[in-house]
């Protein structure tokens, strides 16, 4: 399993991700395939909060979602939440990782100049996530979360053989050849260039 987002706590400045969603993006550098998307999150409710995740594309399509219900009071830390399915990541493709609890917790996020992210009030946690995402889109922030995958196994390769045939010519020429090692005619004898093999396969690289 791997990870990409930003896997710090954001230097300390917090939002309230009870009262909006929250979300970042971040660009994968191989494929893979979903499993969970993680934020560092604080829990302001008195008793167990409930947390909501999704991952969209960089077309704001929608992925994946899940939920966790059991993130226990006074909780301060990263949670994790598994996603219901396990889209497919593209090498070097952008996706954005939101966030929505239901009741007060705070998210965090540390100042950086062009960095992309994303807020909204709407839908509520009940109708989260929206499909596609839409909200308010600025640049300036790097949330608190990260996506763990699982890498794509090594694409495998299958040498194929070639088959040649080759003509009575080619043949005999290709014995006289081995003879020809053996004892080597005058300099002014005319030896003919043997007829090339005709292929019958291709070479696969």
């Amino acid at each position: 399993m791997a990870n990409f987002g930003y896997e710090s706590n954001g230097g300390g400045t917090a939002k309230a991700i009870g009262t909006y969603g929250y979300g970042c993006l971040f660009t994968i550098s191989e494929n893979g395939t979903a499993q969970s998307i993680t934020w560092y999150i604080t829990n302001q409710t008195v008793g167990i909060l409930d947390l909501k995740v999704a991952i969209y594309d960089s077309a704001l399509n929608l992925l994946a979602s899940g939920e966790k219900n059991d993130i226990p009071e006074f909780f301060d830390g990263w949670a994790t939440v598994p996603l219901d399915t396990n889209p497919d990541l593209t090498k070097d493709a952008s996706y954005w990782l939101v966030g929505r609890a239901r009741t007060a917790a705070n998210c965090y996020y540390a100042s950086v100049g062009g960095w992309d992210y994303y807020y909204s009030s709407t839908p509520t946690y009940l109708n989260f996530p929206a499909d596609p995402l839409a909200g308010t889109f600025s640049t300036g922030r790097k949330f608190s979360v990260y996506c763990t995958y699982e890498e794509a196994p090594p694409p495998t390769y299958i040498p194929k053989v070639i088959m040649v045939t080759c003509s009575p010519i080619a043949k005999k020429n290709g014995i006289y050849r081995r003879l020809k090692k053996l004892w080597t005619p005058p300099k002014k004898l005319w030896l003919p260039t043997p007829p090339a093999c005709v292929p019958k396969g291709v070479m696969v690289q």
